[in-house]
């Protein structure tokens, strides 16, 4: 798999670990802002599924709310690789 634009992945990994995050939130209220720049739907679900496939994130078991995903240990530390690499 092709790794996604640190921009996406960053985009991604900040919705994913806000608290009130969805998976609505996602594909739907963010493509309707410019948060997600030339991105498609097609392009933040293909990140979703990398991020997750390489353990980034994670399925939440109980669906509890509708979150769906939940950020690791190991996301945490590529966020913060990211968001240095981009200041």
């Amino acid at each position: 798999m092709e790794r996604p634009d640190n921009k996406l992945i960053l985009m991604v990994l900040n919705v994913v670990k806000n608290p009130v995050y969805n998976i609505e939130s996602l594909t739907i209220n963010f493509l309707e802002n410019e948060i997600t720049g030339n991105s498609s739907r097609n392009e933040l679900l293909y990140c979703t599924y990398w991020l997750e496939f390489h353990g980034f994130i994670k399925r939440d078991k109980n669906n509890v709310e509708k979150k769906y995903y939940s950020i690791t240990e190991q996301g945490d530390f590529l966020l913060q690789k990211i968001n240095n690499e981009l200041s």
